[in-house]
């Protein structure tokens, strides 16, 4: 007897070891995501309201308020993909040579000009009075952008001590905000930028061949 073999449409793409099913649900999550950060960076943080999102993702408001309850679980959600995204620019090799000390500053300078992330992160900072979930997301997403720039560093062929690096993280955190206070421009707050990340190179053993 025959068997009748059921045709099965191949899979355009390529084979990978271990790939499991995408989740329709993270295509939805991100999805929102993507159309939050859109809104932050095209119409800045008063435009980033759940309803804003909603529109610019094309879903309906429900599906946000089902991922995202309140709206500082958006912006917490917001304020993790914008950081990956400088980590991904941060690991990006040029023309396939390591990242160096130029590479970092150039990434570095181009935060500075980012003035909607300090104003999202000032936000959770007020809210935190009132969620004391909140002030532990805080004090945890601190510590991963610590560990982001110790890590973009080592790439770069230093090795910062704790205290130095702490220092340098509280100098970027300043000139992200007092920026936002005084309206500083970009390059003058880049002039502080590098000054502060020679001081730290300074203070830290590195690899001559690397270090600019």
């Amino acid at each position: 007897m025959t068997t009748k073999r059921r045709s099965v449409t191949p899979d355009p793409r390529p084979a990978a070891a271990g790939r499991q099913p995408r989740d329709p649900a993270d295509d939805v999550r991100q999805r929102l995501l993507s159309a939050a950060v859109a809104v932050l960076r095209e119409d800045g943080f008063h435009a980033l309201t759940q309803t804003r999102v909603a529109e610019r993702s094309g879903l309906r408001q429900s599906h946000l308020t089902y991922y995202f309850p309140r709206r500082a679980d958006l912006l917490m959600a917001v304020a993790e993909t914008v950081a990956s995204q400088m980590q991904a620019r941060v690991s990006v090799q040029s023309n396939g040579r390591p990242l160096d000390i130029d590479g970092l500053r150039a990434v570095l300078h181009a935060q500075l000009a980012d003035r909607e992330l300090p104003r999202l992160m000032l936000a959770l900072v007020a809210a935190a009075d009132e969620d004391a979930r909140l002030g532990a997301w805080l004090v945890r997403f601190h510590a991963g952008i610590a560990a982001m720039l110790a890590a973009a560093l080592a790439r770069a062929g230093v090795e910062a001590p704790a205290d130095a690096l702490a220092v340098f993280q509280a100098t970027l955190v300043g000139l992200r905000v007092g920026g936002l206070m005084t309206g500083a421009r970009p390059a003058e707050l880049s002039s502080r930028l590098d000054r502060a990340l020679d001081h730290l190179l300074a203070d830290s053993s590195r690899d001559p061949g690397k270090v600019a």
